[in-house]
């Protein structure tokens, strides 16, 4: 069974007849804020962390679930995710082993979004509940204090399910899940780049990566975020002076 969707080809192999069931089929989407990979299905939802620190490393989820009546599972669809451009520094999409046919997703940091994230599945009984389902993950860095909100708008190609059923209305058969704010604060130890609550040689390279030598007479030139946390005596750049307050707090044991 084939369908051609604004041009783009989502294919499966399909075994399995077309039905009617007297219940709609419904896919729920839910959007994940986590500082760790989970496995690519699973019956329990991780739950989102509510705050994180500067620099740190976190990971954009999405799931979804196939429920309804005899649920046939998932064949594919995308979504539209939503972020805060200012405060998350967005990486490498990972489709994962499910969704891994015809894969999508593109950062446009300017609208603040990543557009027709998802993929197709050549597996059967994909996200059938209760068992979820990882559409796709993506990597980013914290990089300004304050709130991240991280959210899901229906992408354009339409959810379809195994067996032959149409394309899913986003307005009636798809429901997406809350958005998820994610609170991003100072690290706590003086000199920790990474978030890790020590200072030790992993902080040292990025500290590396930051060094301006010291300002021109002058307003400098802003610091990037990660930078002002290495910026240990608060004069705009990132020397000498720094370093040996770094050195002062250096240390291996949390």
């Amino acid at each position: 069974m084939i369908w051609l969707f604004r041009g783009s080809l989502f294919a499966a192999v399909l075994v399995v007849s077309i039905t009617q069931s007297v219940i709609a089929q419904v896919v729920e989407i839910q959007l994940r804020v986590v500082a760790d990979a989970h496995p690519d299905e699973t019956t329990v939802l991780p739950d989102s962390v509510g705050e994180t620190c500067l620099g740190a490393q976190q990971l954009i989820e999405i799931w979804v679930t196939n429920t309804g009546a005899e649920a046939p599972g998932i064949v594919g669809g995308t979504v539209d995710v939503l972020f805060t451009a200012a405060a998350a520094d967005l990486g490498a999409i990972d489709h994962g082993t499910l969704f891994d046919q015809l894969t999508t997703g593109e950062i446009d940091y300017g609208a603040g979004i990543v557009d027709d994230l998802g993929g197709v599945t050549l597996q059967s009984a994909v996200g059938v509940a209760p068992s979820w389902a990882l559409l796709a993950r993506i990597e980013f860095t914290a990089t300004a204090l304050g709130n991240a909100v991280f959210s899901l708008e229906p992408g354009a190609f339409q959810f379809a399910l195994s067996g032959g059923n149409p394309p899913l209305d986003f307005d009636q058969d798809v429901t997406l899940g809350p958005a998820q704010i994610l609170n991003i604060v100072a690290p706590a130890v003086v000199g920790d780049m990474d978030c890790d609550n020590d200072t030790d040689l992993d902080d040292l390279a990025v500290f590396h990566s930051c060094v301006t030598g010291p300002a021109s007479p002058g307003d400098p030139p802003p610091l990037p975020a990660v930078c002002t946390l290495a910026d240990l005596d608060a004069d705009g750049d990132v020397d000498l002076t720094d370093f040996g307050v770094f050195q002062l707090r250096f240390s291996t044991v949390p």
